[in-house]
Formats: C-alpha cells, structure tokens, sequence
C-alpha cells in the first residue's frame, strides 16, 4: 500500500474512488497537479491573450499562416510520444481492437452529446451549436494518463491513449459535418 505522504513530506489525500474500483490506493500530490497545470496551461494562455492584444490582433495572422503548421506538428509529437510509451504493451488481438472501437464511440458520443446540448439552448446558431460540441466532446484526460502510467502497467494506459489519438481527428472532421 503508497504512504500517505508525497516527497516533501506533506501529506496527501487518498482518492476513495481508486481505492473502491481498482482496490488500490494512490497518494496524489494535488498541489502539486495544480501548480503543473498552471504552467503548462493557465500561464500559456495568459500570455497568449496579453501577446494577441498587445499586439492588435498581429499575432492572430501568424497563427493562421506558420503557427498553425508549427501548432500541428507539435500535436502530432504529443501524439507520438503518448503512443510510443503505450506501444510496448499492445499485443493486437480481438479484444484490443473492440476496446478501440468502443473507444472511438465514446468520443464520438462525447460530441453527439455536446450537439444534443445546444439543442436545448435557446440560440441554436452555428457558432453555440460547435461551441457546445467542442466544450463537451474534448476532454483533457492527460492525468488519467499520468497516473495510468505512473501507478500501473503500460497496457492501462492503452484506452487513455487511444481516446486521446481519436478526440483531435474527430474533432477535425466536425467542421467539415457542418459545411455540407
């Protein structure tokens, strides 16, 4: 059974939920969660909104021309380092294959709800219609890939990656549902 303490020797909560489901009890630093995810998001994006309107709106032109090269290349190596870690552990087989295609129908329904959502709000435009499918269907599950990785084998991390791997291709082919 993990200590109760991380590290620095405070003391951190036991999440019941892993401790009910998969009988094991993980420490989780969530101070420490916090502080990560405000450098790697909150901090980003500050600086994001300062630069663009500092800037009069300047940056947005890059954005659209060679930052937005840059920004998918960057997608595509997140998506290949989360993907090499987990490949040792897939051995392809029928249940590996149903797990990936159930998968794929859980960030699709993710969207499907997200559409069903803004049906149910007054201004049925376009712009509430995609605002709605993309707050509900994409999910930032990265720390459920931390801990899958952290505390269990790599095949744990297997449907985790697989759900990230299908939110971005499925959230491309929306705009696309919509033109027609």
């Amino acid at each position: 059974m993990c200590a109760p303490f991380i590290a620095g020797g405070a003391y951190a909560p036991r999440p019941v939920f892993f401790k009910i489901f998969i009988g094991k009890s993980l420490p989780i630093d969530y101070f420490g969660m916090a502080i990560q995810l405000m450098v790697m998001v909150t901090l980003p994006s500050i600086i994001g909104m300062i630069l663009h309107d500092r800037s009069n709106s300047k940056i947005a032109a890059f954005s659209e021309g060679f930052g937005s090269f840059t920004s998918k290349l960057a997608m595509l190596s997140v998506i290949y380092i989360n993907s090499a870690i987990v490949i040792s552990g897939i051995t392809w087989s029928w249940p590996v294959l149903k797990m990936a295609l159930f998968t794929l129908f859980m960030v699709i329904m993710g969207y499907l709800v997200g559409y069903c959502g803004s049906l149910a709000l007054k201004d049925h435009g376009k712009p509430m219609v995609m605002t709605m499918m993309y707050n509900v269907g994409l999910r930032n599950i990265s720390v459920g890939l931390v801990l899958a990785l952290t505390y269990f084998p790599p095949q744990v991390s297997i449907p985790i990656t697989l759900f990230i791997l299908f939110q971005q291709p499925v959230a491309a082919v929306i705009p696309i549902m919509f033109k027609k």
